[in-house]
């Protein structure tokens, strides 16, 4: 269970407050290991690149995946070489199985 942050030299009069992050920024992170991780899910399930992809774009992640990769300088081309790239990698490292 995750608690709100406590301030204990309380400042009167001024509010703290949580800043809501704002979508693709400071995620990173998170979008590259569910990345991985649908990538072995697809791999293992015997998916080509054209459907991995595909399955990608219709997922919740994918404007945050694909900004991620646009500020990287990757372009669609560049992206699906990467797609299968790393869906080979799992079905030779094993992690497909």
């Amino acid at each position: 269970m995750q608690e709100d942050a406590r301030f204990y030299c309380h400042e009167p009069g001024f509010m703290y407050k949580r800043a809501r992050k704002t979508p693709g920024l400071g995620n990173e992170k998170n979008v590259t290991l569910a990345f991985g991780n649908l990538i072995s899910i697809y791999a293992r399930q015997g998916f080509r690149t054209h459907e991995a992809v595909r399955y990608l774009q219709r997922s919740g992640m994918w404007d945050d995946l694909a900004e991620y990769y646009r500020r990287r300088g990757v372009d669609s081309g560049q992206f699906r070489q990467i797609v299968e790239q790393k869906l080979i990698e799992r079905r030779l490292v094993g992690k497909a199985a």
